[in-house]
């Protein structure tokens, strides 16, 4: 799961790249994934420590709900029929965000039930 935390910040920083840079450098808040991706590759590289493997991944799965829930409202434009780049960054974000957090939470409920067995 930690290794899938960095994989999952390196695309929001690449995602948040690839909206700056392609709709021509006209908007700052295109990096907003870039600068969300960092912490959650930190998250991600903290999680690597078997001592510390929770905070980690506890801290990533906070930074990705606050990410998902913040994407939202370009979700709602987008349903709404304005399919700008801006809502159509947010949807991809938020389907990302809540993809990461389906598998946080198998795995959550695999690891408990395998301590529990144990």
């Amino acid at each position: 799961m930690a290794n899938l935390t960095i994989v999952y910040g390196i695309v929001l920083i690449l995602t948040g790249f690839i909206a700056y840079f392609g709709t021509g450098q006209e908007s700052m808040t295109s990096l907003l994934p870039s600068i969300a991706g960092i912490p959650v590759v930190i998250a991600g590289m903290i999680a690597m420590n078997p001592q510390r493997r929770k905070i980690g991944l506890y801290a990533a799965a906070g930074l990705v709900t606050i990410l998902a829930l913040g994407t939202l409202r370009g979700v709602g434009i987008l349903l709404g029929g304005d399919a700008s780049t801006a809502s159509i960054i947010n949807t991809v974000l938020f389907l990302l965000s809540i993809g990461y957090l389906a598998v946080f939470i198998y795995m959550f409920r695999v690891e408990s039930r395998a301590e529990n067995s144990a």
